[in-house]
């Protein structure tokens, strides 16, 4: 059986980040009496070299709050609505997936990306990988090649025949990897729209074109 492992970036890619950020920070200004321009206008800040957000750092910029507290007020804010900000296309093709084991692949803050999957609540049972580096830089240094087989050893001693790693950020596809398909997402109205997609990449515009 042909046993195929997907890496699927997080933001931009099956949760939409941009929409959390804009709920977020109006509930975040509503509750704690912050203002809304400022907390938007400072957001850049609490980004590092790389582009990880400190949201919890940038919160405590403005008041003094406990991090636990904080993170149950907008869990429970968030749990009560609606929406769990996922794409519809990712909903589906969560659902209807039977051809790969999924891992979510994300580049962040780890205590900001745990509230972010409590709050997008079906993704809880899907195994993930956080990281603080470069996701390109990463694979390579995990990859590993075994008979006609792929391991990543971040992920224990599994085997697969093939690895498909997805991602809404060109900046991650700096070239190709034996054994592993590139496929870049391109959301209508999402940021990176304006970046080109490497030749060696594939470019959908729905998750279930994989399925």
């Amino acid at each position: 059986m042909n046993k195929q492992l997907l890496l699927i970036d997080f933001d931009g890619t099956l949760f939409n980040t941009d929409e959390f950020k804009i709920q977020l920070f109006n509930f975040v200004s509503f509750k704690y009496a912050i203002n809304k321009e400022t907390l938007h206008l400072t957001y850049e800040q609490y980004k590092n070299e790389i582009g990880i957000y400190d949201f919890f750092l940038h919160i405590s910029s403005f008041i003094r709050i406990d991090f636990d507290e904080l993170e149950k007020s907008i869990t429970n804010h968030f749990l009560n609505k609606s929406s769990n900000f996922l794409f519809s296309d990712a909903i589906t093709f969560l659902e209807n997936n039977n051809k790969y084991h999924i891992v979510i692949y994300t580049l962040g803050d780890d205590r900001f990306q745990k509230l972010k999957f409590k709050v997008a609540n079906i993704l809880e049972r899907i195994p993930r990988i956080i990281i603080q580096e470069d996701k390109f830089n990463y694979i390579i240094k995990n990859i590993l090649y075994v008979d006609e087989f792929i391991i990543l050893k971040s992920l224990g001693d599994s085997k697969y025949n093939e690895v498909v790693y997805v991602d809404d950020n060109p900046v991650f596809f700096k070239n190709p990897i034996n054994k592993v398909s590139l496929c870049r997402i391109m959301r209508k109205g999402q940021k990176y729209n304006d970046k080109s997609t490497p030749v060696f990449v594939r470019e959908i515009t729905t998750l279930n074109t994989l399925i």
